[in-house]
């Protein structure tokens, strides 16, 4: 029930990114269908992310244990890209990620206090000339996460650092020919059955995913 009521928080998220992402695409479309043709560009990139991240794991089936379940992510990203021609661009691109609490307790005992994500991606954007546009990536990601156990004199911190596989997908449109908005999910690999109690020694992370909202913009070169 643990997982099923995970993918029920992460499902209505999801739908209403989708709904407001929707909506915004739908809008500005109508607004500029007579006064843009939207193509992938080529140069540097830069953008600003926020949104819901989540520390998941299998530790999600404990029922007995009370738990909240995630919190505010945010990222500055950083790429370059080229266009192969109209529709389609290839990249890489690196983010700072910072999550605050991304898996609490209700107790407070267990805290999950700081998680630093530094993915490196292989991106590719697909481009209609409505503007709409996909985004996808794959890549490692270097965490940092940063746990909690007690609290006052009785307190334990664990600092586990690790490179994981991540992937990213999205959606997203050009508003101009340079700048462009966009909703993306994000997951970082983990140890899925990792104990949300102190294991000391054992160089592990939890699986990290994440739902943002976000906007960039492509300097030419």
């Amino acid at each position: 029930m643990g997982l099923l009521k995970q993918a029920l928080i992460m499902g209505d998220i999801v739908r209403k990114l989708i709904l407001v992402m929707g909506v915004t695409i739908l809008t500005i479309t109508i607004a500029n269908a007579n006064n843009h043709q939207a193509i992938a560009q080529s140069g540097l990139t830069l953008g600003i992310e926020g949104g819901y991240g989540q520390i998941t794991g299998s530790f999600w089936d404990q029922s007995s244990l009370d738990k909240k379940s995630g919190g505010a992510i945010g990222s500055i990203d950083i790429g370059g890209q080229y266009a192969l021609n109209s529709w389609l661009a290839l990249g890489m691109q690196v983010n700072v990620m910072y999550g605050h609490k991304l898996l609490s307790y209700g107790s407070n005992d267990i805290n999950y206090k700081a998680t630093f994500v530094l993915p490196i991606q292989l991106t590719a954007q697909v481009v209609l000339p409505i503007g709409v546009n996909f985004l996808a990536g794959v890549g490692m990601a270097y965490v940092s996460q940063r746990v909690t156990y007690g609290s006052g004199a009785n307190q334990d911190d664990e600092l586990v650092k690790k490179w994981n596989p991540m992937a990213s997908i999205g959606i997203g449109y050009q508003v101009t020919s340079r700048f462009n908005i966009f909703a993306k999910y994000q997951y970082i690999w983990g140890k899925k059955d990792k104990a949300v109690f102190p294991q000391f020694g054992q160089d592990e992370t939890n699986p990290i995913q994440a739902l943002t909202l976000g906007m960039s913009y492509t300097f030419g070169v």
